[in-house]
């Protein structure tokens, strides 16, 4: 007997099996995980096929060595394994990593045990979510669950999972970020205890196997709630039932190394092999899905109230008068009325450190990272310059190294000079700062605790704290630069702006009384406010919708964005223009570029861009699939810069 594998250690670029004898092996299964030599190197396996037909041609076959004791991949992880490395042109080894536990000839030293926890019943749902809840079960298509912020998705989906569970099928619940699982899994143990797996890169490597080896142990008669990142997706659950993915429209569910593929369409097409129901649930939906929705592929459902009593806050529109302004008259008035109130206050800035540029006032001198040449930000509290890509850092120089004066300063406002602020004007409040460097998942929970139990009086943060928190307090939103996300550096820029301002705005008031949010901008007469301030998405989505269509961008077009570095920037620049020259009036394509890439240095590559765009994303699969190792491929890229 012989089986055709999968091999772990292989790195070629098309999908590709190797056979090798069963032999004495005992207990060889499709989907089953085997130790085999390849080439001159142990390895892992997936037994992809099983047959008594030796290979056509007459060679050595090697044995297999061993089978794994672990139970074998469900059929539907292999199907979709090979889809993706088709659908995203991406290494066979770089998707079959994502199917199989870490170290898996490892046996685990530790035990963990089933957390215990006191089931509680479900929140009754409202009318207008019960309407909602009995469409999502009827309906035949993949559903669109358009719902305003503090319309209460998130019980509709509980309930959607009770139901699978009822029937004895499992349920995959995916969060766009570690710290909203954390804040999600506290409210999943209420309901599903037992039930629930939780799995997310911020887990130990054993944590993470224990959860992989019980969801493969999963049945009819033990059926599992399945709640993580994007990686949850492969995790060998059985007898599949539902998936919903929540904030659908979130970047951290489009992987950025390879297999780069988008969570999304993994999701629908995992949901198709596994005939399960998909949710995806966002209050600002992608252009692309609100598209896919309007053209019949989804059934949209909108949830347009809260399930509360509270109205959608009071948004205030502030002129900032001054580059260097934190606070105006109108916001610090607004936080003392909240302070004295003993409310909750929210500060949003979407940007980290002290000061995004440290410059000579002098000559104009930027400090930049001698990586990825771009501006260090100015953290006053460690007095250092930190590269916010690389993490690149250096003390502040006492001198200009280019004209040899003193006269350095910091531009430009960061989450810490906010913090920095607020303490000054605002002495007697408590004060927490979430972004990447004061965030720990670990600990979130912790600082979550605090706020619930009144101990902080303001938060200031970067995007993070506008996703998907839900703070009973919280009355005052305040965003400190609201200019700063609509700077245009990508096609769908206004639409992340979009939907980061409204997702913060949105956190505002969500239980009895009406919140209150301060949005400051240098432009108040900026058309792009008046929708914020209407929490119009559909005027949104139509005029941008208007100029996709004008320039050929998704949905109106794919994209094929591609890379490639060389120590010299001449040669990379020549490559790109080498390929732009073979592929001229070979396709019905557009070519965009070559640029430098951001950040254009990446240690010692100069990395550059291209951008192809097709009507037929099988062109696009095509020219990726014949590309050498030197181009980095990326379809269907968030952005293109």
């Amino acid at each position: 007997m012989y089986a055709e594998v999968n091999v772990i250690a292989y790195r070629g670029a098309s999908r590709r099996t190797f056979t090798y004898l069963i032999g004495e092996s005992v207990g060889v299964r499709i989907g089953g995980l085997v130790e085999i030599r390849f080439g001159n190197k142990a390895s892992i396996g997936i037994v992809h096929k099983i047959t008594n037909l030796p290979p056509p041609k007459k060679i050595k076959l090697q044995n297999i060595k061993s089978v794994l004791d672990i139970s074998p991949l469900p059929k539907h992880l292999l199907v979709l394994g090979e889809w993706i490395i088709d659908y995203y042109v991406a290494t066979p080894a770089s998707v079959w990593q994502l199917m199989i536990p870490r170290n898996p000839t490892t046996k685990p030293s530790k035990q963990f045990a089933n957390p215990s926890h006191e089931i509680k019943d479900l929140v009754r749902l409202t009318p207008a979510q019960s309407k909602a809840y009995s469409k999502i079960l009827n309906s035949t298509k993949p559903v669109l669950l358009q719902g305003a912020m503090g319309s209460g998705k998130t019980e509709i989906y509980f309930h959607l999972i009770d139901a699978m569970l009822r029937v004895g099928k499992s349920a995959i619940l995916l969060m766009p970020e570690i710290f909203l699982t954390n804040q999600m899994i506290e409210r999943a143990q209420r309901h599903f205890a037992d039930k629930l797996v939780v799995t997310h890169s911020g887990l130990t490597p054993a944590e993470r196997r224990a959860a992989w080896v019980r969801c493969s142990n999963s049945s009819q008669s033990s059926p599992l709630v399945i709640l993580g990142a994007r990686s949850a997706l492969f995790m060998p659950v059985n007898n599949l039932g539902t998936i919903i993915v929540d904030e659908c429209h979130e970047q951290s569910y489009k992987q950025d190394s390879s297999p780069r593929y988008q969570s999304e369409m993994v999701a629908a097409k995992l949901a198709k092999i596994t005939e399960a129901k998909l949710v995806l649930g966002s209050a600002t939906p992608s252009i692309n899905t609100r598209f896919l929705a309007d053209a019949g592929k989804l059934e949209c459902i909108k949830l347009e109230e809260r399930a509360i009593s509270s109205a959608h806050p009071h948004i205030k529109i502030i002129q900032k008068n001054q580059p260097a302004e934190i606070f105006s008259t109108e916001l610090t008035s607004a936080i003392n009325s909240a302070l004295k109130q003993q409310k909750l206050t929210m500060l949003y800035l979407n940007r980290r450190g002290t000061a995004p540029i440290f410059t000579c006032n002098d000559c104009g001198h930027n400090f930049e990272c001698p990586h990825c040449r771009v501006n260090l930000h100015l953290h006053a509290d460690s007095m250092r310059l930190i590269c916010h890509i690389c993490n690149y850092s250096q003390a502040p120089p006492g001198k200009c190294p280019a004209c040899d004066n003193t006269n350095l300063r910091g531009i430009g406002i960061g989450t810490k000079a906010v913090v920095q602020k607020a303490s000054e004007l605002f002495e007697n409040a408590r004060i927490v700062r979430i972004d990447r460097d004061s965030f720990k998942p670990r600990e979130f929970n912790k600082i979550l605790s605090e706020i619930a139990g009144g101990k902080v009086d303001i938060i200031v943060g970067t995007q993070m704290i506008g996703r998907g928190i839900d703070l009973a307090n919280l009355h005052l939103v305040g965003i400190i630069d609201a200019d700063y996300d609509l700077i245009n550096i990508d096609y769908n820029s206004l639409e992340r702006a979009f939907q980061l301002l409204s997702q913060t705005a949105g956190r505002a008031g969500r239980r009895k009384d009406r919140g209150e949010v301060i949005i400051q901008t240098k432009n108040p007469d900026n058309k792009f406010f008046e929708l914020i301030t209407n929490n119009d998405y559909e005027s949104f989505y139509q005029s941008e919708l208007a100029l996709r269509k004008k320039y050929s961008y998704p949905p109106y077009s794919y994209l094929l964005k591609l890379e490639c570095g060389f120590i010299s920037s001449e040669l990379g620049r020549q490559k790109a223009l080498e390929l732009i020259e073979k592929l001229t009036g070979v396709q019905p394509i557009s070519i965009l570029g070559p640029v430098p890439a951001h950040p254009a240095l990446r240690g010692r590559r100069h990395i550059w861009n291209l951008i192809i765009k097709s009507r037929d994303r099988k062109i696009l699969a095509n020219i990726a699939s014949q590309l050498d190792a030197h181009w980095t491929i990326n379809l269907d890229p968030f952005g293109i810069s």
